[in-house]
């Protein structure tokens, strides 16, 4: 528990539908809880459905933190304890998934399951680590958020889609809903990407106790399919759900695939 106390935790907004199992879904970077409605509706007559918007995000405060990474998984297991949720499984999308996978290493009993998706250990390519982005890659999206922030989101948001995605128009409505989402503060938003820049939680992997699916589109240019691959082989009791044809979003783009999934295996 010192982790937490020693940390000032922010008060995170949240969507709650439903009863019974607790199911945490967790979104990416420069989106929000909206992001997840399609599976609330579909869910929230089996489970007790939790949005959540993370520390900076939609409608949850900013403020920043020596270790960012670490104090976001710590206002998401204070929400937790604070509404008497002793256990829940999570469901994680990209930079969410990262602070999905910081908090089970920090608090291993508060979760039965996660859900990876389109995640990646570490961001960065290096390091014996070839399924990421380059920094400079990142650093050119540092700067494009400190010149215009919209315009830096909505250029980042056009590279989530593979060209099958384009093709299919099958962008079209996920690009909406991400265009819905509530745009974080600049410095939130540059706080988000030095997370992407510098976490690298490869070898941890192996200490995750929580049973893993991991999803990941085939097609994904953002978190590189093999970075999916890798989770699969480092952490125990995990299994890897390939969607071809797919990018960064297949909760969105795939939803309907996507959703069968995690019904099923969830």
């Amino acid at each position: 528990m010192s982790k937490i106390i020693n940390r000032s935790i922010v008060k995170l907004d949240a969507i709650t539908q439903g009863e019974g199992e607790t199911l945490v879904f967790l979104h990416g970077w420069a989106a929000d809880k909206t992001v997840w409605l399609n599976q609330a509706e579909l869910l929230r007559d089996k489970y007790n459905i939790i949005l959540l918007d993370l520390r900076g995000y939609g409608l949850s405060a900013y403020q920043q933190d020596q270790d960012l990474l670490s104090a976001m998984a710590a206002d998401v297991i204070v929400f937790l304890q604070k509404n008497q949720i002793d256990r829940a499984s999570i469901i994680a999308w990209s930079l969410g998934a990262q602070v999905a996978l910081r908090l089970t290493l920090d608090r291993p009993e508060l979760v039965k399951s996660l859900v990876l998706v389109s995640a990646t250990p570490k961001f960065i390519a290096g390091d014996n680590f070839s399924y990421g982005l380059s920094s400079t890659q990142v650093r050119k999206l540092a700067l494009d958020i400190k010149k215009d922030l919209i315009s830096g989101i909505n250029d980042f948001q056009s590279r989530l889609f593979c060209k099958a995605e384009i093709k299919e128009k099958r962008f079209r409505p996920a690009f909406q809903i991400l265009k819905q989402c509530k745009p974080p503060s600049v410095d939130a938003a540059l706080a988000g990407l030095e997370i992407l820049k510098t976490t690298d939680l490869c070898l941890q992997l192996k200490n995750v106790q929580a049973r893993t699916l991991i999803i990941h589109g085939r097609e994904d240019t953002i978190c590189p399919f093999g970075a999916a691959e890798y989770m699969a082989r480092q952490i125990p009791n995990a299994r890897l759900e390939i969607l071809d044809n797919t990018g960064h979003v297949p909760h969105l783009t795939r939803h309907e695939k996507f959703n069968s999934i995690l019904e099923e295996r969830i």
